[in-house]
């Protein structure tokens, strides 16, 4: 082969990678990210019933339907037409979860479902999902009534608020704690890309950015396999726990 043959394999002319095997034509990250939009899609469009009156916006999320009711006199309820709400990642995780188990164990009515959350740990990073979102947007609330702030009233309520909050987000993420709950072993792992994984961390990733556990695996190094996925979510789940109160065994 050529000089010049071998610059212009180098370069990717004509060929999808060089002689190194690198991707010179940058195909693999043009499939990467046509498959990012496509799920980023997905996950945004709303479901059959209401898609002729709600649109597809990828930066709202996922949504689910959920029934509304009307309290009537004498502790009747009547219903009261459909609503729909955010899904969280942790409830998004549960219902992946679910549709898995459905495919695995179709027609097996008597296959038991596990759950890989359960209620109070996925209400719990709700709250602290909207918690912080209350809190940074207070931010911008405090610092413009302050700016035009003419006595008490509504802006001390507010400022109020966003302290009380403060507060009890600090409370919130000393629970957590800032254990590593993935640590590479510094006499195998010389010269890897492994990161360290703190709890603080894997929750924040999770619950406030809506990364899967594969994802946060990835980003810091680490093989998204099956051994890493459960060491993760146990660690997931613990930190979830503690946020409620509860304390390491």
């Amino acid at each position: 082969m050529s000089k010049q043959d071998r610059m212009a394999q180098n370069m990717g002319l004509g060929l999808e990678k060089g002689a190194n095997g690198f991707d010179l034509s940058g195909r693999q990250r043009l499939d990467a990210e046509r498959k990012r939009c496509v799920e980023m899609l997905e996950r945004s469009t709303p479901p059959v019933e209401v898609q002729g009156v709600v649109p597809v916006a990828p930066a709202r999320g996922a949504m689910v339907i959920s029934q509304g009711f009307e309290a009537l006199p004498g502790g009747m309820r009547r219903r009261d037409g459909i609503r729909m709400r955010e899904l969280s990642p942790l409830a998004q995780m549960v219902a992946n979860a679910w549709l898995r188990h459905q495919a695995h164990f179709a027609g097996d009515e008597d296959a038991a479902f596990v759950a890989p959350f359960d209620p109070a740990q996925v209400q719990v990073s709700e709250d602290y999902r909207a918690l912080v979102e209350r809190h940074e947007a207070g931010l911008i609330k405090c610092s413009s009534t302050e700016a035009g702030r003419a006595g008490g009233g509504a802006s001390g309520l507010a400022i109020d608020r966003f302290m009380d909050d403060g507060r009890w987000l600090a409370v919130l993420r000393s629970r957590i704690g800032d254990e590593v709950v993935m640590s590479p072993r510094r006499n195998m792992d010389r010269g890897n890309a492994r990161k360290a994984i703190t709890a603080r961390v894997l929750v924040d990733q999770v619950v406030l950015h809506g990364r899967d556990l594969s994802s946060v695996l990835t980003r810091h190094g680490w093989q998204a396999d099956g051994k890493n996925r459960k060491l993760v979510r146990a660690a997931l789940c613990a930190a979830l726990d503690r946020m409620q109160g509860y304390r390491d065994d």
